[in-house]
């Protein structure tokens, strides 16, 4: 959801883990999991590299990767992104200007005010996950 992916669209994804345990488990419910998990293909393997351009969680020693190379478009993921973060700046310039204006403080209502500073901080609260995002984005499309 975060990278702007179709939830109706079928994935890949690679587990990997040392424990052979897990692993087994794994492989005798891989069908129960590929339908809930609405995946194209689930490969299970032992530790190694991390599948290049995937995004990754990690749980215990276990990493699961779901596959995005050929599913997003990178450089538009990017601009996309990019985009967005220019539209949320400037729209936090425009309450950080108005909060900071003493003629607003003194003649607004309070209930006003404190609405102004709450979409300030929930605008600045999207922006820094949309630079973290960002981040990701860019450090899969050079992996």
């Amino acid at each position: 959801g975060e990278m702007n992916i179709s939830p109706s669209l079928l994935l890949d994804a690679v587990i990997q883990s040392p424990d052979e345990n897990l692993r087994y488990l794994i492989t005798q419910n891989q069908e129960l999991i590929i339908n809930l998990s609405r995946l194209s293909k689930l490969s299970i393997r032992p530790s190694g590299e991390k599948p290049r351009a995937s995004a990754t969680a990690v749980i215990g020693e276990t990493i699961i990767s779901v596959i995005l190379d050929g599913v997003i478009d990178f450089s538009k993921e990017i601009s996309r992104l990019e985009k967005e973060i220019g539209k949320i700046s400037t729209e936090i310039e425009k309450v950080s200007k108005k909060l900071s204006n003493d003629d607003f403080i003194k003649k607004a209502p309070d209930h006003i005010i404190e609405k102004s500073k709450a979409q300030f901080q929930l605008m600045d609260e999207k922006k820094e996950k949309l630079i973290n995002q960002l981040n990701k984005i860019k450090h899969l499309s050079n992996e």
